[in-house]
């Protein structure tokens, strides 16, 4: 892995994934095996589907690359995913919408070169794997199980991937998680491949080659973790930006409503003083009949004059 450019490559695709810290040693995979036809079969983690593809367009193969969807009641891709699955790759690259069994048929033409496993494998699964699919593969066929912690854990599944990892050469990676059990199948395999499934802990480069990918991997995990932080923490700003514009909103409202409520007083007290005004003119138009009167009766008559 130290001689390879793939593993220094930047995933396009940098969504939540506990398969990032994968993703070097799948980059890697595909430059070493440059396979033909690629299958995924189960998308529980979309992101190493994509990674697949990825290489497969960087690394400029003429392959073809097959998704299987198991789950048609919610889709595995987002449609963000499905839209740049279908822009960057959709020349060479399909997901299917199929059960484990009949998505054999899909397959036309030519063997699979690389099978990858990322679904919980049921009996019916193994028997399926046994009777449609290891027939299809080629002589330099790799199969890879995505997080056997996971999807192989039924006693059948598990007594058929232990016995495949006896039979043929492997590289496991028990101490991350999700973990990776990688089978070299076919016989025709390239040096570095066997080569890299010969090292042992303890052997010349054993160390080296596990840290490569230990520590790119980790790398792209924290940097999807810096990424969800600043997602975050842009949402917060953007969040606490529109609850100032709301609460500066509020008061202008408020303000407003003071001024009008003040002017209603205003308003009223002026009424109320007309009213007072009025009703003391009225008064006194009223009171000056009576004064008038009073008056009249006060002068003197002309007998009294006499």
């Amino acid at each position: 892995p130290l001689t390879s450019r793939a593993v220094f490559w930047q995933p396009r695709h940098i969504a939540r994934s506990r398969s990032l810290r994968h993703v070097p040693f799948l980059f890697w995979l595909m430059e070493t095996i440059r396979p033909n036809r690629v299958v995924q079969l189960g998308m529980s983690d979309p992101a190493c589907f994509l990674a697949l593809c990825q290489a497969a367009d960087k690394l400029g193969l003429e392959a073809i690359c097959m998704g299987v969807d198991l789950s048609p009641e919610k889709p595995a891709m987002s449609s963000a995913m499905a839209e740049q699955h279908a822009t960057l790759y959709g020349d060479f690259s399909f997901v299917v919408t199929e059960d484990f069994a009949r998505a054999v048929r899909q397959v036309q033409g030519g063997q699979i070169d690389l099978l990858v496993i990322d679904t919980p494998l049921s009996d019916e699964h193994v028997m399926a794997l046994r009777a449609h699919w290891m027939p299809l593969l080629s002589e330099r066929a790799v199969l890879v199980f995505h997080d056997p912690d996971k999807h192989v854990t039924g006693a059948e599944a598990r007594q058929y991937a232990d016995s495949l990892l006896r039979a043929r050469p492997g590289i496991r990676f028990p101490q991350a998680d999700p973990g990776l059990d990688v089978v070299l199948l076919g016989s025709q395999q390239p040096e570095r491949l066997t080569r890299m499934a010969e090292l042992e802990q303890g052997m010349p480069g054993y160390l080296a080659a596990w840290q490569v990918f230990a520590r790119l991997g980790q790398g792209l995990e924290n940097d999807q973790l810096a990424r969800t932080r600043l997602t975050a923490l842009n949402k917060v700003g953007q969040e606490a930006k529109e609850a100032e514009a709301k609460a500066e909103n509020l008061a202008a409202e408020l303000a407003k409503e003071r001024q009008l409520k003040q002017g209603a007083l205003d308003s009223e007290a002026d009424q109320i003083a007309q009213t007072s005004g009025l009703q003391a003119q009225v008064f006194d138009l009223q009171a000056a009949p009576d004064t008038a009167r009073g008056a009249g009766a006060r002068l003197p008559g002309a007998s009294d004059r006499l």
